[in-house]
């Protein structure tokens, strides 16, 4: 946007792209602006964290996301207006996407994606 380069904002980020993979904690993540329906790593544990939707409920689009639990808004309107970290963005988006569903969906969806790949002393997942 030009509205960036005029205030120098660039200045102020490490980097800007459209695409990127890092990992946190021994898990995948894709950063897009954009949310995708199929990213690297999708269906074994991989979060896909994307902007562009804000706090839209409406349409095909929140039925679609609210429907994927790994899919991550991380738009600030549904994170307090400030950053936040992998847990707080998991915490706020089980919020998000929950709009009249039971309470009891709600917290397996954050133990699930809390802890994921996490066992017991018997070897066995803490969430199935």
């Amino acid at each position: 946007a030009r509205w960036l380069k005029r205030v120098d904002a660039y200045r102020y980020f490490e980097s800007v792209g459209s695409y990127l993979e890092i990992s946190e904690s021994g898990r995948n993540i894709v950063l897009c602006h954009y949310p995708m329906l199929e990213w690297k790593g999708s269906g074994r544990g991989s979060l896909p964290v994307f902007g562009h939707v804000h706090n839209n409920r409406s349409g095909e689009n929140y039925k679609l996301i609210s429907s994927r639990r790994n899919m991550l808004n991380a738009g600030t309107d549904i994170n307090g207006y400030e950053p936040v970290g992998l847990r707080e963005l998991i915490i706020n988006n089980a919020v998000w996407k929950t709009d009249g569903e039971e309470i009891v969906k709600r917290a397996e969806m954050i133990a699930a994606l809390l802890h994921h790949g996490r066992k017991d002393e018997a070897g066995m997942c803490f969430v199935a």
